[in-house]
């Protein structure tokens, strides 16, 4: 059950028909599930305030485009954004590097980190990894390329 207002927006706009065709269109498949940080153990690890956390994003996407997959992780914010830097800084550390399986080195795999709300909210230098609310349609045809 969504009951944060972020959520729900993200969610009403990923219902879009423009958005949904969008990715039908765009991807040879694409799936999505809410991440619950008390059943899921699927988290990202940042450090803040020297000790270490662990991050769960609100959503994961799985897309895939001929050989390449992309694990795309969404995390919507409200008015009150907070600590997102030390998520975002550590999401740096493997930020536009492709992964290719042992077993298929021709298999690409591509992992994104976004969070979702009003990006005019956040410093210039933590930018580029918002979705701005109302483009989450233009996000996904630019994240195949």
């Amino acid at each position: 059950m969504v009951k944060v207002k972020s959520e729900i927006d993200f969610l009403q706009e990923l219902q879009d028909q423009e958005t949904t065709k969008t990715l039908q269109a765009n991807y040879d498949f694409w799936a999505f599930s809410k991440i619950d940080e008390h059943l899921d153990n699927l988290f990202i690890p940042y450090i803040n305030d020297a000790a270490e956390r662990r991050f769960f994003p609100d959503f994961i996407f799985w897309l895939q485009k001929g050989d390449t997959q992309i694990i795309c992780f969404i995390d919507p914010k409200g008015t009150k954004i907070s600590d997102y830097q030390h998520k975002a800084d550590a999401y740096k550390l493997f930020k536009d590097k492709i992964f290719n399986p042992k077993n298929d080195p021709y298999f690409k795999i591509k992992v994104v980190l976004k969070f979702y709300g009003d990006k005019n909210r956040v410093p210039e230098k933590y930018r580029d990894y918002w979705i701005q609310k109302g483009k989450l349609n233009d996000f996904f045809l630019t994240l195949k390329d």
